[in-house]
């Protein structure tokens, strides 16, 4: 664990990690409530939410595949710049003078998301690459508290944020953590392994896939059923914006108050995993 600790890549990825948690987690509090906050934003966000989660199921094959074929460091910096470019660009209309529409807050949401679904994977992929096998327990436990305390401070930032900032000047703080990140990711020390993929394709990966988990239906079960909760979390993250804006009339800030605590709630997870190991703590 020291030496994983005291490894520079580790540090760059950490930080790197962190400022783009920071920022984009400040902006996904801001965007759901602004637009549950919008005419009709209720049900334009859960047309947006669902779509989403749609569209992220669809392309995670293809997102697998990317990750094997190109360079993991390459693919990590080419979404934050691509976030980066986007997000100037909407944070210019509010400089501009321009009213933000509708559709903006549903572009940036769908920035964030699909953000979400290419960063992750990419991210896990390359601490394998790049570290032994016996670190990686460390490492991803590691990661994963430092993602949670990320959004407790998103959280907790937002809270602030919402009550005294223009949504531009939030989209500028989310560009410059995106630019933080771009800069950490540039100085890792990277070289991608060698491996052959001239018989894989798509089709193939999925295949390989699904026969794994096909000969190993116990496995199967237990992580189908054990994610089932994930469903009645993604219903909760549509409701607390709508049920705050509508019944309780509250404020912005209590909202990046609840992503706050939603965040500390995370960070204890892994802990309880540390003591009594990952399947006691999913039941």
């Amino acid at each position: 664990m020291k030496n994983l600790y005291n490894d520079s890549r580790f540090r760059l990825i950490i930080f790197a990690n962190i400022a783009s948690s920071i920022g984009s987690g400040i902006t996904m509090i801001a965007i759901p409530w602004m637009l549950v906050s919008s005419d009709n934003g209720n049900a334009v966000f859960g047309y947006v939410t669902i779509s989403m989660t749609i569209i992220s199921f669809i392309i995670t094959p293809f997102v697998g595949n990317l990750v094997d074929k190109m360079s993991r460091k390459k693919l990590l910096i080419l979404s934050e710049i691509i976030c980066f470019v986007l997000l100037i660009c909407f944070s210019m209309i509010g400089f501009i003078g321009l009213s933000y529409e509708v559709w903006h807050y549903m572009f940036i949401y769908m920035i964030g998301s699909l953000y979400y679904t290419i960063f992750y994977p990419t991210m896990f992929a390359l601490n394998q690459e790049i570290f032994n096998k016996n670190q990686y327990k460390t490492l991803n436990g590691t990661m994963e508290v430092q993602g949670q305390l990320s959004s407790v401070i998103a959280g907790a930032l937002a809270s602030i944020l919402l009550s005294t900032w223009e949504l531009q000047y939030i989209l500028l703080l989310d560009v410059l953590t995106y630019a933080a990140a771009i800069y950490f990711f540039l100085k890792i020390p990277y070289r991608k392994n060698a491996v052959d993929h001239s018989k894989k394709t798509l089709k193939s990966n999925g295949t390989e896939g699904l026969s794994y988990m096909l000969k190993r239906p116990a496995m199967f079960l237990f992580l189908f059923f054990s994610i089932m909760p994930f469903i009645g979390v993604m219903i909760s993250n549509y409701l607390f914006p709508v049920y705050l804006a509508d019944v309780l009339k509250a404020s912005g800030s209590l909202y990046g108050i609840q992503g706050m605590i939603y965040g500390v709630g995370a960070v204890v997870a892994p802990i309880i995993a540390r003591k009594i190991g990952n399947e006691k703590t999913i039941i």
